[in-house]
């Protein structure tokens, strides 16, 4: 059942960097202009994020095996339209929407099919730490791929990975995840104000979403800071991305048996005071402006070892809170995430001045949110991270 929640972890991240590098191909094929040729993401991301919270009320009423498989042949059928697109770019666009809609499911329900098959939270926490860290290490392997297989057999060959990958998703979830159907009427008792009016359930939406967006605002950043303003060769640029990538990788996978072996509070403690480690490095990068790269990314190293175990540890935790809306609240982080990355995109972007200032400044207030909030969790909620 795992090895099929890794490979479609795998394919979901693959989704979307590995056909990046393709941009200019694509554009110049098409003679299309850049607004154009990035509707193949933001429409992408916009059909991910809106069916997102319709996977999760129905997966809380019908069998989620059932929803990830058709799901995935959704977005099968959306790989195969961007294969076969030639001349009409809309075409394309269609097919990456599909792709959008498609993926919507497997990604949100991997944590909740964990955590239906395993009851135990360290065992959850460990393999959710072990998917991350599949799904971090698919981000960094796939632009170099997709780089690649673009430069020597052109941009649909990139397309046609992804297909391969969808196909053997598809046979491996047929296969492997297994069937599961909640008890109770869900979809018609919970709703989602209704999950939002659980404090804890709020409280972990927000901290979780603060921290994973300052990692998606910072990669969706740095290219434009790294190589424009900082002077970085893109042959170097790969390194920054890699170490940030590599760090996170290598702890969520690891992460795991800590967490068994040292529990929930102590786990989470040491990742809050190595995130409030990271902070204190980046005030002064702030505030002296620093345009070292080195720095800055060594800054960001800290907070990748830093973030592992709230991240790793409040997944399970949050869904876990009301068993019957395991859907919902997995869907609920999703959307929420995704929305705060795309504010947090379009703030630093309409603020970028070529400084590390307003990327910094997100991020300084993103993460510290977020501390405040585990911190607050911790004292006064501590019950919810028993194990």
């Amino acid at each position: 059942m795992f090895l099929a929640i890794i490979l479609i972890s795998i394919f979901a991240s693959s989704e979307l960097e590995l056909f990046v590098p393709s941009f200019p191909s694509i554009q110049s094929e098409f003679q299309i202009s850049p607004f154009a040729m990035q509707l193949t993401l933001s429409l992408n991301f916009i059909a991910y994020c809106i069916f997102s919270l319709f996977v999760g009320s129905f997966s809380d009423k019908y069998d989620r095996r059932l929803i990830i498989n058709v799901s995935l042949l959704v977005c099968l059928i959306g790989s195969i339209i961007c294969v076969l697109t030639t001349k009409e770019y809309y075409i394309l666009l269609i097919g990456r929407m599909l792709q959008g809609i498609g993926i919507a499911a497997p990604s949100v329900l991997s944590p909740v099919v964990i955590s239906d098959v395993y009851e135990e939270k360290k065992k959850q926490s460990s393999l959710i730490g072990i998917m991350h860290s599949a799904m971090a290490s698919s981000a960094i392997l796939s632009p170099v791929v997709g780089s690649y297989v673009n430069i020597h057999f052109g941009w649909k060959a990139n397309f046609i990975i992804l297909l391969i990958l969808n196909v053997f998703a598809l046979i491996f979830s047929f296969l492997f995840i297994p069937s599961s159907k909640s008890k109770s009427n869900t979809l018609e008792k919970i709703s989602y104000m209704g999950l939002l009016k659980s404090s804890n359930v709020l409280l972990l939406v927000i901290a979780l979403s603060c921290i994973i967006s300052c990692y998606l605002v910072f990669s969706g950043i740095s290219p434009i800071l790294y190589v424009n303003n900082f002077n970085v060769k893109q042959s170097d640029f790969g390194f920054h991305i890699c170490a940030m990538s590599i760090a996170f990788a290598l702890l969520s996978g690891f992460g795991g048996n800590i967490i068994k072996r040292f529990g929930y509070y102590k786990c989470l403690r040491f990742g809050i005071m190595i995130c409030i480690v990271h902070l204190i490095c980046l005030i002064p990068i702030i505030i002296l402006n620093v345009s070292n790269p080195y720095l800055i990314t060594a800054c960001i190293i800290i907070s990748s070892f830093g973030v592992v175990f709230p991240i790793n540890i409040g997944f399970p935790v949050a869904i876990n809170l009301i068993q019957d809306a395991k859907g919902k609240t997995a869907a609920l982080l999703t959307a929420v995430r995704l929305l705060q990355t795309s504010f947090g995109l379009w703030c630093v972007s309409l603020l970028h001045n070529g400084t590390i200032i307003p990327l910094g400044i997100y991020i300084l207030i993103s993460m510290t949110v977020a501390i405040c909030i585990f911190i607050f969790l911790l004292k006064r909620q501590k019950e919810i991270f028993q194990e």
